[in-house]
């Protein structure tokens, strides 16, 4: 598989974590290992942060261990495994200043590889190459490609460390898992200790987070609010002082002003709105009352949309506009809203409730209306503007009602539906597509759910839409449900919500990265097609006519080698000896790669 990036922009927005730690983290960040190095943590914990990006990162990691095991040697080594441990060691070098480790373009996570399929090997791989035993190398690619050395438990392994001079410890500090191609997750120090709900950008370069934490950074008090501000050390969080009682559930910049909305006024505040600025601090904007969930400028006014005015006895609004000295309610939705965007000249809401058979209302600064023949028939989360066209996020499965839809999109005149459900998987008693971003030409999905395909990569709580095959792919693999997105600068989307983990890494609630999709040349990838799949008996593998032959590589899922042949055009693929179950299969030819999953019944 053919990647081109563009170098600089990636190194900027992975570059964003490693400017607030010192070198030590940066280092475990790369492998976990260097917890178990108290001694190697006291030195590199001196040492400044430097400027890397996820392949940087791990040719630093090799460095530093290379002059660290140079000079701190096991005990009771005999010197002919002395002259061999520093000859390997040695070796190191050239590998890691010329970038000679593995690519992983086949796992949406971190994880080892020990030979890819361009033939690089891992550093441990590498230095039982460098020593003679490439064929234990190529053995343990065939059996445990993706295992941890912690996991083998070969005793040829041991035999062959301990000829080397090498402990099983030193080995397992040695090799780094490897992030997906082209991306790299960043945590934003050591995150929130609560739910982010709302990320707007800020223009000093950061981002400005809402939510219901009380404490960022593990240290620093933030009311429900705080800044990710950028300085000449890095990237470092600011507590803004913020007086409100309750999670921020949106903020909307307009020049230099934050707008901040939430349910305040049901918890103390005067307001459910406050404005923020650097020069004039918080202060209530009006006097707004009820819950907010999304403030909106429409035609050079600013909106708010929740619910408004709520009694048990009394009528509740689901709109109101400022009119430049206070809010006013505006009829013809009286219930809660989810939703706004603005649209073809229109504003576009979503309610939570069925108004007059629909969940989707518009209205054009005078009245409202419902947009389409075939309403929407469940509460709208989110919408989006992507290509030029308008779509709506919600529900896909709650146990509760039948009324779910996922993603519809506003074409020709009418909602089309375009969620498949074959390819999501309910997360827990309920899932929904919670947030929609538009990132580099994709459409980004934040929720909670499971994205599990027959063919493509797995992804849980994020997942991407591509319009020019209205397909889905996974994103990422996410804990817990994302709730908040936010593109910044066009170079880096930033994701928030109730999760503590992303592709294996720590990531406290908040995470950046540019996913992998700056840049990306779509048209250099070999598009194939597998069918049937699920499959009993045989595949089939369509491909494009320009490429005669391909060599087919097929793992299961602990990466062992289970089937490697050479394909022709036309061949079928027969996988009637294989046990049941998912496996991934590499295609490899001289015009691109592609990797894919198939089930065998």
């Amino acid at each position: 598989m053919k990647r081109i990036l563009y170098s600089f922009i990636l190194l900027f927005s992975v570059s964003a974590v490693f400017a607030q730690a010192n070198l030590y983290e940066q280092l475990l960040e790369v492998n976990a290992e260097w917890q178990h190095r108290p001694v190697a943590q006291e030195l590199y914990e001196a040492q400044a942060p430097e400027q890397l990006n996820d392949r940087e990162a791990i040719a630093r990691h090799l460095e530093a261990i290379q002059g660290f095991l140079l000079t701190h040697r096991p005990v009771g080594l005999n010197p002919q495994q002395l002259e061999r441990r520093e000859a390997l060691l040695e070796t190191l070098t050239p590998y890691y200043t010329e970038d000679w480790f593995p690519v992983n373009d086949v796992l949406p996570m971190r994880r080892p590889i020990f030979i890819d399929q361009y033939d690089h090997f891992c550093a441990v791989g590498y230095l039982m190459k460098e020593s003679g035993y490439e064929s234990l190398a190529r053995r343990i690619s065939e059996e445990m490609n993706y295992a941890y050395v912690r996991e083998m438990e070969w005793p040829e392994i041991g035999e062959w460390a301990e000829w080397a001079g090498f402990t099983p410890e030193e080995l397992a500090w040695i090799q780094p898992p490897y992030p997906p191609t082209g991306y790299f997750i960043s945590s934003l120090g050591q995150g929130t200790n609560g739910n982010v709900l709302a990320i707007e950008e800020t223009d000093a370069g950061g981002v400005m987070v809402g939510g219901s934490f009380t404490q960022v950074d593990g240290s620093i008090s933030a009311n429900y609010i705080a800044e990710w501000r950028p300085g000449f050390a890095g990237f470092h969080w600011v507590d803004l002082q913020c007086p409100l009682n309750s999670p921020v559930k949106d903020i909307l910049r307009v020049g230099t002003t934050y707008y901040v909305a939430g349910d305040f006024s049901m918890h103390g505040n005067s307001s459910s709105v406050y404005m923020y600025s650097e020069n004039n601090g918080w202060e209530p904007f009006g006097q707004l009352n009820g819950q907010v969930e999304q403030l909106i400028e429409y035609q050079d006014t600013l909106y708010a949309v929740g619910l408004f005015g709520w009694s048990p006895l009394g009528i509740s609004y689901g709109v109101a506009v400022w009119i430049g000295n206070g809010w006013m309610m505006i009829g013809g939705v009286h219930g809660k809203v989810n939703a706004a965007v603005e649209f073809n000249d229109e504003l576009y809401i979503g309610v939570d409730f069925n108004d007059a058979g629909s969940h989707v209302k518009k209205y054009d600064g005078i009245q409202f209306s419902i947009p389409g023949n075939t309403p929407i028939a469940a509460p709208v989360n989110d919408f989006a503007v992507y290509g030029g066209q308008l779509y709506a996020a919600g529900d896909f499965f709650d146990p509760y009602t039948a009324d779910t839809f996922g993603i519809a999109r506003w074409s020709n005149g009418d909602w089309e539906n375009l969620f498949w459900a074959t390819n999501f998987v309910a997360e827990g008693n309920d899932s929904s597509f919670y947030e929609l971003e538009v990132f580099h030409d994709h459409l980004v999905l934040g929720g909670s759910f499971n994205y599990n395909p027959i063919v493509g990569i797995l992804g849980r709580n994020l997942a991407v839409f591509n319009d020019d095959f209205d397909s889905f792919s996974g994103l990422s693999l996410v804990n817990e449900p994302v709730y908040a997105l936010k593109e910044t600068f066009n170079t880096s989307l930033y994701f928030g919500g109730e999760f503590t983990m992303a592709n294996s890494s720590n990531i406290n609630h908040i995470g950046v990265s540019d996913f992998g999709l700056v840049g990306i040349d779509e048209n250099e990838r070999v598009q194939l097609t597998l069918y049937p799949n699920p499959t009993a008996e045989s595949l089939r593998i369509d491909w494009p006519e320009a490429i005669r032959s391909a060599e087919v590589l097929i793992r299961d899922i602990q990466g062992k080698v289970v089937m490697r042949t050479k394909l022709d055009r036309d061949q079928t693929l027969s996988v009637a000896n294989l046990a049941s179950g998912s496996y991934t299969l590499e295609f490899r030819s001289d015009n691109g790669g592609w990797n894919g999953t198939f089930v065998k019944r």
